[in-house]
Formats: C-alpha cells, structure tokens, sequence
C-alpha cells in the first residue's frame, strides 16, 4: 500500500496545489528518526514533546504517555499503541512542508483530536 502526500508548491505569487505524490512508508525513514509531538483541537496545536525518538524496537523515547507507548506500521501507515498494545493514533495524513514531513492521525481515544508530528 501507499500512503499519499499532499504538497502544496509555490513560486512567488503563483501557487500549484495541491497535489498528490505517492509516498511509500520506507521514505519516510521512521527508525531511529525524530519527530515534534503535538495534539490539534479545533485550531488550536499544542507540542506534547518537542523531540521524540521511534526507536527500531518499537518504543517511542522522549515521551511519557501510556497512550503513545509503542509504535508499527499496519499496511505502511504509522500507528501509536498504548502500554496495553492496543492502537491510540493512526496517522494516515503525510505532507512535506519545507522539505520535513508532517504527519497526522485521529487520536482513537477522544474524538476531535489529532495527533501532529511534524519531522525534526
């Protein structure tokens, strides 16, 4: 499967977007890889950690949270799991903003909120 990015490109006052480029999960590089970690309610985004780290082990360092205590991948989207192992964010949103990626997901324990982690 593909997981798909949205980019909006812009060339002074001219703008060409959006569009979409497939992205596959191993371009993203999430081993070892850091990542700002913020929740969006409505407009407004709130940094839970400024830099957190998806170790190859699955643990996500940086962070203390039951609710984001591992991570995968299903089907090449990233996933958070609580200490129980059972899924609390899928981020199935992947833009590229000045070159990082931004990734997006419903939080799946409270509706209404996203989970952000924009690439460091």
């Amino acid at each position: 499967l593909i997981i798909f990015l949205s980019l909006a490109i812009g060339l002074g006052d001219i703008s060409f977007g959006p569009s979409i480029f497939p992205v596959k999960a191993e371009e993203l590089n999430y081993v070892n890889s850091t990542w700002r970690f913020s929740y969006k309610q409505g407009d407004r985004l709130v940094t839970n950690s400024e830099r957190i780290m998806l170790r190859a082990d699955g643990r996500i360092v940086g962070l203390r949270s039951n609710s984001e205590y591992t991570w995968d991948l299903e089907n090449e989207v990233l996933v958070f799991y609580d200490i129980n192992k059972k899924p609390t964010t899928r981020f199935t949103e992947v833009v590229k903003k000045k070159g990082k990626y931004v990734l997006e997901g419903k939080f799946l324990l409270r509706n209404k909120i996203m989970h952000v982690l924009e690439q460091r």
